[in-house]
């Protein structure tokens, strides 16, 4: 069943739209460059990517260099949370525990700068708007930075206190939707939406923004025209959530479907696609998916766009599939091996910088450290190499996760993200350039 309604402002309870403070700015610059300009947007800013000429660095090992980051209370990590606006500046999502009251944060990288700059965090903003004193918090931004047509970014923040990974409680707090200009300092979060579940990925290429949350694959639309929002149930099992979904040129979706069987086993996935209107077009069966019914799977585990519209994903067993989208009839789906060479990996760091043919991985086999692979969709072969020593103690240290999917500033550079622990024992978010040349 689609869910739709209406996002009005009542900022005593944070279920509004648009934010009517004394002190919220005027939200013109963006929508007035959108609307002055003449041209569409291209194929790789609607994506949020870079599509680079071909080249035979592309199949060398890179470069691997830390980005520094502004102090930020109790960070923990960046869950993949990497975006990209049209000017080039790439945006990261900070995810913060630890104390009584976390607070997400959001970080901006231009092009020419070498440090991070902070652009606020959630509760600050949440405090802005919330006359009572409930002291709502949202400790995570787990989903992309998106921009979509009328020129502004978009992401949602969550929470995770007091839910169950077994799917049977949502988080106290639930999650919001906001906005930022990214022609300004992007200190001000616009409100838009608040929402009861955790939202853990977002995607646009347009007009909609489209967020997943858990439990039971909920997908959220939010019309960036008309302020309105459709809400539509895809399925899942238990506490099963997928990190990432698909969106295509045409705005259709892509989530995955978990489902029990009548003795309650788990049955193979499905990739359930979505039109612009949430109706299902079609489910294609989805092998290698590994779903359990907890948390302890994370089913799309990374992804990429082709500048040929096709979307390319990994499962968190390892699997490449890559989707073909069609505008009048529905996509096709399509197996393709496995990301590494010796099989099964967890590779959530994934780009494709020629836009083409070129996947670039870090995978990591069972009890192995991460390797850096590619691999090519023509010739479907699968390569293993070693980075230079600097690069790989940076993927190296203790409890070391890496994530990562589709971002590339203008320079062809990609972005690794994650967290590892330092030498006080600390969980600490890392950040890594990647380079080719």
């Amino acid at each position: 069943m689609i869910r739709i309604f209406i996002c009005f402002a009542s900022i005593g309870i944070l279920v509004g739209c648009n934010s009517t403070h004394d002190d919220a700015p005027a939200f013109e610059t963006a929508l007035d460059n959108a609307q002055q300009s003449s041209l569409p947007r291209s194929v790789q800013d609607r994506f949020g990517t870079r599509y680079l000429d071909p080249s035979a660095k592309y199949r060398r090992a890179p470069m691997l260099t830390p980005i520094s980051l502004p102090k930020i209370s109790h960070s923990n990590a960046i869950w993949g949370a990497t975006g990209r606006d049209d000017l080039g500046n790439i945006y990261l999502g900070v995810f913060c525990n630890g104390s009584d009251r976390p607070s997400a944060a959001l970080c901006r990288l231009s092009a020419s700068a070498s440090i991070a700059t902070l652009l606020g965090d959630a509760n600050s903003n949440l405090d802005r708007l919330d006359s009572s004193r409930s002291k709502p918090q949202q400790a995570k931004i787990h989903g992309k930075p998106v921009q979509a047509d009328n020129g502004f970014v978009y992401f949602v923040s969550m929470d995770e206190d007091g839910e169950k990974e077994d799917g049977s409680a949502l988080p106290t707090w639930g999650s919001h939707f906001w906005r930022i200009d990214p022609l300004g300092d992007g200190s001000y979060w616009e409100h838009l939406l608040k929402v009861p579940e955790a939202l853990i990925a977002t995607a646009c290429t347009g007009r909609y923004v489209y967020a997943l949350g858990y439990f039971d694959h909920i997908v959220y639309q939010f019309d960036t025209e008309t302020s309105t929002t459709r809400v539509k149930t895809v399925g899942s099992v238990g506490g099963h959530i997928s990190r990432n979904f698909l969106v295509d040129l045409n705005e259709h979706c892509y989530v995955p479907r978990l489902s029990r069987s009548s003795d309650g086993a788990i049955q193979e996935a499905e990739l359930v696609e979505l039109d612009s209107n949430l109706n299902e077009v079609v489910a294609h069966p989805l092998p290698d998916y590994g779903g359990t019914d907890d948390s302890k799977s994370h089913g799309i585990v990374s992804f990429v766009t082709l500048k040929n519209g096709d979307l390319v994903f990994i499962t968190a067993k390892g699997a490449i599939f890559r989707i073909h989208p069609n505008q009048t009839v529905p996509s096709t789906l399509e197996r393709i091996a496995w990301i590494h060479p010796d099989g099964s990996s967890y590779a959530a760091f994934l780009v494709c910088p020629d836009g083409d043919s070129l996947l670039c991985a870090l995978a990591r086999r069972p009890k192995s450290a991460f390797q850096w692979v590619t691999y090519d969709l023509q010739s479907k072969t699968s390569t293993e190499m070693e980075l230079d020593p600097d690069s790989y103690s940076l993927i190296s240290r203790p409890s070391t996760s890496l994530y990562g999917s589709n971002t590339l500033d203008n320079a062809g550079n990609a972005f690794v993200v994650g967290r590892y622990t330092n030498t006080q024992g600390e969980r600490t978010p890392l950040a890594i350039r990647v380079n080719w040349q």
